[in-house]
């Protein structure tokens, strides 16, 4: 019984000795040391190793207490190397290699491991990883720094269900964080940043990673801050990523593309002629509420990636597109974005087909989105757009703006793009409709398509064609000839000739800009050209595009001579009304008629300047005559409609005589007369029969004056209400 007593006691001790192992290390040198199992060890002061200082085993505890380990200082090895371990706890201490001339020297390295906890350590490498996590899981770094000066800062491999939190991750010459087959892992509130490579790079074996509010930035001319190669899955919510020189963040392709990414809630920024944000060939991915700001190209761009979901973003350019879709990026949903350029277009589509733009709000100095006055959308190539062989960018439609802004505000949205063909305007054609719901289109092309030899008919098609969804909207459509270049017109000639032949026949207006500018403007014939009045023999100079916005213009004007107004309400023009009811008028326009002024009895009581429609509502305020005028102005064109409103007594207000007359007129209470003296007879020889007295006329009298008077009454009454 005693010896049983004696080895429970030896056993309790030792589990007690075993639970609070404790081991101090003093400063001096050290070479592979063992870190036993269910140790805590506390480092009493700095350390040095040629190779490898510590190997850590299970269940460790490691205080640093401060202190620094300088590790291979001679060949190869690490501060920390840990293979298939467990319950590993390093905190509170400095790691460091300095020697230049060492590769593979990584400050921490776990391989195979389990349950790592770094805290509050500052690990650096002069050549190689500061910290290096290989097919390690359920690791949680925080509080630390992790640098490296000509490697990567934090490399993770095969790493999965790791969090990296709080920490400074910082790289002087290539990746700062770079993620090889990982999955699953979440890093938050990070600094990550690399002075001339990218911050972050995530290569195409890995996925599922989480970026949750960090600030990552780079400084490379280059690589993107942060970079996605061929990745799905990741969620990268919250973030700051800038870069100084290139791409913000990057959604790149090698062989799969990015797919079912999650971008939400970013701030982005580049410079250097390079996009806030890039999407290659991506797919299923969703883009929500970020800023992405490029002082030098897009704010984003993306390129050959579909069905993606585009919405509440903000894209930013101060001299570029603020967002560009494009070269088979289709069937996108984008929504509800501002999309801003300072010097360009808001938003510019090109090679895109069955995208879905609704509610955007598009900003900029070429093209503007939405608005509810008149409002001109440009479709074409160079010559549209500007800005090649010399000329100035969007000069054409800037002079036409001018010209139709003189008095009444106009919008214009240039979306021509160089070196553009019937076909391909046709392809993104109901695309601009839905981005800027214009009420007029102007579509320009066959310059380019000439060049290819197309045939003419399968160019005027597309440009009818185009027409005719503009006319199905209600938008009204303008087909402008192409110009003459510096040699090769009569091909020219033709196909202007019958396209506006086949355009008149289908009833759309059709602006002659090839005489505008030929030798002899406006006298209906193709006439030479006139090398003065282009840049560089296609492209139009800025006497040119003076000469083309004026045929413009001129062509407005007078197809506003032609405006047909109808009532919508009230039908006639002469109609009667109660004074202190409401009068609504409201007429509709063939053309977008763009002043209207409202009077009546000569006195303007309204000015309405929306697009093909106008109202106005006008209580009278007392009994009379209301002389009711729409003057609708269109250039130097006005056209006059003229109501009259006859405003008579308020029920209120009538006299005793009005309602009896009233109750006669409304209920045909006179042809009831003879009804009721029929009746005043019958009940006269019945009373007479019961009563013996048959020609007592006073008791008849009574009786028929007491039915009247009760008959007047309830009509009076029935009147009133």
């Amino acid at each position: 019984m005693r010896r049983i007593s004696f080895f429970i006691f030896l056993l309790a001790l030792v589990a007690i000795c075993n639970g609070a192992m404790a081991a101090t290390i003093p400063a001096g040198t050290v070479a592979n040391y063992a870190l036993v199992d269910g140790t805590s060890y506390t480092l009493e002061g700095n350390v040095t190793a040629t190779a490898t200082a510590f190997l850590p085993g299970n269940n460790i505890n490691f205080d640093g207490m401060g202190h620094t380990i300088t590790y291979a200082t001679s060949t190869a090895g690490y501060a920390f190397s840990a293979t298939g371990k467990s319950g590993i706890n390093i905190y509170n201490v400095t790691v460091v290699s300095t020697n230049a001339g060492v590769s593979n020297a990584y400050a921490m390295y776990f391989y195979n491991c389990d349950d790592v906890d770094i805290d509050d350590v500052s690990s650096y490498s002069e050549k190689s990883y500061g910290m290096y996590l290989r097919n390690t899981q359920h690791a949680d770094i925080t509080g630390s720094t992790i640098r490296s000066n000509t490697g990567t800062a934090f490399y993770l491999n095969g790493a999965s269900n790791n969090t990296i939190r709080g920490n400074i991750i910082k790289s002087t010459s290539t990746y700062a964080l770079f993620g090889e087959n990982t999955y699953n892992n979440r890093y938050e509130g990070n600094d990550i940043d690399s002075t001339t490579g990218t911050a972050v790079y995530l290569p195409a074996t890995s996925r599922s990673s989480i970026f949750i509010n960090n600030d990552i930035d780079s400084g490379a001319a280059s690589a993107a801050a942060f970079r996605i190669v061929d990745g799905h899955g990741h969620n990268i919510t919250g973030n700051t990523i800038d870069s100084v020189n290139n791409i913000a963040l990057y959604l790149s392709v090698s062989s799969g593309g990015c797919y079912q990414n999650t971008i939400r809630d970013n701030t982005l920024t580049a410079a250097n002629s390079n996009q806030a944000l890039y999407v290659y060939d991506g797919y299923q991915n969703t883009v929500v509420n970020n800023t992405c700001i490029s002082s030098s190209s897009n704010g984003a761009y993306f390129r050959g990636s579909e069905s993606n979901t585009i919405t509440d973003n903000t894209f930013i350019s101060s001299t570029n597109d603020g967002l560009f879709i494009g070269y088979g990026a289709n069937n996108n949903i984008v929504r509800r974005n501002t999309c801003d350029s300072g010097n360009r277009m808001g938003i510019f589509i090109f090679n895109v087909t069955g995208n879905t733009f609704e509610d955007n709000i598009v900003t900029g100095t070429y093209c503007s989105a939405p608005h509810t006055g008149n409002h001109t959308l440009a479709m074409g190539d160079s010559i549209t757009e500007g800005g090649q062989g010399g000329t100035t960018y969007g000069e054409l439609y800037s002079l036409f703006e001018d010209l139709m802004s003189a008095d009444y505000p106009w919008y214009v949205s240039n979306q021509g793009f160089s070196g553009e063909r019937a076909w391909q305007g046709r392809e993104r054609f109901v695309q601009e409709l839905d981005i800027f719901e214009p009420t007029e289109v102007n579509i320009m092309y066959g310059t380019n398509d000439l060049l290819d030899s197309r045939p003419q008919q399968d160019i005027i098609d597309d440009i009818l064609w185009m027409a005719e969804q503009a006319d199905n909207r209600g938008i009204v459509p303008h087909i402008l000839l192409t110009p003459s270049i510096y040699t090769g017109n009569q091909a020219r000639i033709y196909l202007d000739q019958n396209l506006s032949t086949q355009a008149i026949a289908a009833g759309y207006d059709v602006i002659n800009v090839y005489d505008a500018i030929d030798a002899t403007p406006g006298n209906g014939i193709y006439d030479a050209h006139v090398a003065e009045n282009f840049e560089d023999g296609i492209h139009p100079n800025t006497v040119g595009n003076g000469l083309i916005a004026s045929a413009l213009y001129a062509d407005w004007l007078a197809d506003g001579a032609h405006i047909e107004a109808t009532n919508a309400d009230p039908i006639a023009a002469n109609f009667e009304t109660l004074e202190l009811d409401p009068v609504t008028i409201r007429i509709t326009l063939n053309a977008s008629a763009w002043k209207v002024v409202w009077k009546v009895n000569g006195n303007v009581v309204e000015t309405d300047g929306s697009g093909t429609t106008a109202s106005m509502t006008y209580i009278p305020s007392t009994v009379g005559t209301y002389v009711i005028t729409a003057e609708i102005y269109r250039g130097d064109t006005v056209e006059t409609i003229t109501w009259t409103a006859y405003a008579t007594n308020n029920a209120q207000q009538r006299t005793a005589d009005g309602i009896l007359n009233n109750i006669f007129a409304s209920f045909g209470l006179i042809a009831m007369i003879p009804m009721i003296l029929i009746a005043i007879a019958i009940m006269g020889l019945f009373y007479g029969t019961q009563t013996g007295v048959v020609g007592d006329v006073t008791e008849i009298i009574k009786i028929a004056v007491m039915l009247m008077i009760a008959v007047l009454i309830i009509g009076a009454m029935a009147t009133m209400v």
